[in-house]
This record gives structure tokens, sequence and C-alpha cells, in this order.
């Protein structure tokens, strides 16, 4: 079962993957791999953070099969947005690396022997 460690692992490895392979040219200078890194670490906690792992039976809600889904249709459509205005590409970075490191985490989780609920 997934750590700590290695969901803030993995949530690093997936905002700087966001942050190298954004497919828009002009981004907003403060989403970077050098600020989303961090933030994937934190990030790819959250949803412990939200349902603490204190019994094998934490995952609910936030950890359910529906809530990837929401989060995966966000940043897809994060994803298709083309913002204009600077403060526009900021939310839209942050929001990818945001969505990024919690579907991983999900998609960590959801690959124990345990899985992931509906809902």
């Amino acid at each position: 079962m997934p750590n700590g460690s290695v969901h803030a692992a993995l949530g690093a490895a997936t905002a700087c993957a966001i942050t190298v392979f954004d497919k828009q040219e002009v981004v907003h200078p403060l989403v970077n791999p050098i600020t989303a890194i961090p933030a994937g670490m934190v990030l790819g906690r959250l949803p412990d953070m939200l349902e603490p792992a204190i019994n094998p039976n934490h995952r609910k809600f936030f950890h359910s099969l529906l809530m990837l889904g929401l989060v995966c249709y966000g940043a897809k459509k994060l994803y298709d947005w083309e913002p204009n205005e600077d403060w526009q590409k900021l939310v839209r970075g942050a929001l990818l690396v945001a969505g990024g490191s919690y579907a991983v985490h999900l998609l960590a989780d959801g690959m124990t022997p345990k899985s992931l609920p509906v809902i």
C-alpha cells in the first residue's frame, strides 16, 4: 500500500511532468518545475489529509472512483482552456498541478488490494 512518501513522490513527479509537457506555448512564469514539485508533494497527499488513513476502511468519497472521474473531467476542461490573461494562466497551471497530483494519488490507491470505492 502506498504510504505518504510514495504519494508525495508521485505527486511531485506528476506536477513536474505537467509543467514540462503542458501544451500551451505561453504559461505563467510561476508555473514551473521548481514551484510545481513542492506543490505536488503536498497535493499528492491531499486525499489522505481529507480522509486520514487511521483505519483500513478510511477510503470514502474523497478516495472514490466518482471523485477520480470528477478530478479527471475537471483537469481535461482545464487542459483545453486557453486563457488570455496572466492570472488565468496561473490559475490554470496551479489547478492542473493540483488535479494531476490528486488523481495520481487515487490511481496509486486504486492499484492496492483494497482499491477504491465507487462513491
